[in-house]
């Protein structure tokens, strides 16, 4: 009986059943304790679910995440938003969504009430961010924005050491899936014009606005 590619190969007997075996191997479910294409511990990617529950916002609705204690995903919850967000992370590594409901995501919770009721500045959620290097890189440089104020993708692509990369780093901004906690929502065009945001301008506007006021009148640091 022939193996299957035996004659491709011409390898002898012993050899293809060593082939094969090889083949098999590599491409068994990897259950070992890290990760071998993202380097991270299989607990925290290739391994877990993304527990969900949905969020109301006065400037839309969010869709609230986490992987075990920390928070991955606060996106917005509009169709295309979330196919784009999920197939994103099903190729770092996650094996989907559940509804559920945890700790952080409770407290992720109370803290966005508090923060929209322009009573807190900062979070302090651990936070679990889900990307490509460069995408960390940009993720967070936005958290060292300050609350009320704004930053321009040229400013920011230039703090990044890429002075002429500020469309690279429009999409990273743009593919943040950690809303507000990131603040992408303070990255503007030049001149201060509102540009392409995953929540819409609308949303945009209001939470530059909701900060600006807040700050005016001083609002809780954490």
């Amino acid at each position: 009986m022939l193996f299957s590619g035996e004659r491709r190969t011409g390898r002898p007997v012993s050899d293809r059943k060593l082939y094969l075996s090889r083949s098999k191997r590599r491409w068994r479910p990897r259950t070992a304790t890290a990760c071998r294409r993202h380097r991270h511990p299989a607990k925290t990617c290739c391994m877990e679910t993304i527990i969900t529950r949905p969020y109301a916002s006065p400037c839309g609705p969010l869709l609230l995440g986490c992987l075990g204690e920390r928070l991955c995903l606060c996106d917005w919850a509009l169709p295309e938003r979330i196919g784009r967000t999920r197939r994103r992370l099903l190729r770092q590594g996650v094996t989907g969504y559940a509804d559920g409901t945890s700790p952080v995501l409770d407290e992720a919770a109370r803290q966005l009430d508090a923060y929209f009721d322009g009573g807190r500045r900062c979070f302090d959620v651990p936070l679990h961010l889900l990307g490509t290097d460069f995408q960390l890189r940009v993720w967070k440089a936005l958290l060292l924005i300050p609350y009320g104020a704004t930053q321009t993708y040229g400013d920011l692509a230039r703090r990044l050491g890429m002075g002429h990369g500020a469309q690279a780093v429009g999409a990273a901004v743009g593919a943040n899936a950690l809303a507000v906690f990131v603040p992408c929502h303070r990255v503007v065009g030049r001149g201060g014009a509102l540009t392409g945001f995953a929540g819409g301008l609308g949303a945009k506007s209001r939470l530059l606005r909701l900060e600006a006021e807040s700050a005016g009148r001083g609002g809780r640091e954490g």
